[in-house]
């Protein structure tokens, strides 16, 4: 769940809680929301993957989560080709062992795909159509279809974080947390433009650990408090976002006028012509080395 980059050592923070679950009784393990934990830490992953071009750079956080929600959403994009699905089962020791959603790509036989490098995966993504997204792929149906006896109550038990407006917390990483910007995936109204979330400052979030263990750390321990402080009250009413509307799909064009006027929306190879002057978009990160395919890997369409 937390990867980092010391190969098969563990992070000594995590010890405690590895302790915790193996050897507490369910009733005494602590009752820590972990999915919150993971989002946050991949929400960094892959702050900092995007940022890093060099030949030994890693990626961390949780990447199999990344690969299965992919799975589950993106249906043409690197998606396996399923022959077989052996389900596990529909007798279990108790409803915390029966099957995640996850459950059904690890019982699944594959054909073997073709290897596909970066230049591949982003021209699929170029080409990428709404009509390919599966908004909603946990329906009771499918759900009964891959698990006739039950998900593991694991699955849901953090719903009442689903709609938080809380930042997600993970070490000492703070990660802005916008389920306002896509309330389709909860098949609930999605307002346009998405109200404001809670952005997390620009130098909290630069917050790593070399640097806060080579600086003092009690303005960093203080700003952290008031984080955790307000994660406690993440569940209560006034710090959910409102579900009381269901989706409405005229509201699809008006949110991509929306949102092509403010976000990212392709990869853009730029290829200079000889003797015409060009005015570099702003991709928002950092160029590649040179030498590289293309140097600017984004395309903003705001100034």
């Amino acid at each position: 769940m937390f990867t980092s980059t010391h190969g098969d050592c563990v992070e000594p923070r995590l010890i405690e809680y590895a302790m915790d679950i193996a050897y507490s009784k369910i009733e005494d393990i602590q009752e820590i929301s972990y999915g919150s934990a993971v989002l946050a830490g991949l929400y960094r992953a892959n702050c900092d993957s995007c940022m890093r071009i060099g030949k030994k750079s890693s990626y961390v956080g949780c990447p199999l989560l990344l690969n299965l929600w992919s799975y589950e959403y993106l249906s043409t994009l690197g998606h396996p080709t399923e022959t077989f699905f052996k389900h596990p089962g529909s007798v279990y020791k108790d409803d915390v062992d029966a099957p995640t959603v996850g459950s059904y790509w690890t019982n699944s036989q594959f054909k073997k795909e073709k290897q596909v490098g970066y230049d591949s995966y982003s021209q699929s993504i170029d080409i990428f159509r709404p009509c390919w997204v599966n908004w909603n792929p946990y329906t009771r149906d499918k759900l009964q279809q891959r698990a006739p006896g039950g998900l593991s109550s694991l699955c849901t038990r953090d719903r009442k974080f689903w709609l938080t407006k809380r930042n997600l917390i993970y070490d000492i990483y703070v990660e802005e947390y916008a389920p306002q910007r896509f309330m389709r995936q909860f098949d609930l109204e999605q307002r346009v433009p998405p109200p404001l979330g809670n952005p997390v400052p620009e130098e909290i979030h630069a917050w790593s650990r070399r640097r806060c263990e080579a600086n003092s750390g009690w303005a960093r321990k203080q700003s952290m408090d008031t984080y955790i402080e307000t994660w406690r009250a993440a569940s209560d009413d006034d710090s959910l976002w409102p579900s009381d509307r269901p989706y409405d799909r005229k509201s699809y064009k008006q949110y991509m006028k929306w949102y092509l006027q403010t976000d990212v929306v392709r990869c853009h190879q730029f290829v200079p012509q000889q003797g015409q002057s060009y005015t570099v978009p702003d991709s928002g990160y950092r160029s590649l080395e040179a030498g590289a395919s293309w140097q600017h890997p984004c395309l903003k369409l705001r100034k």
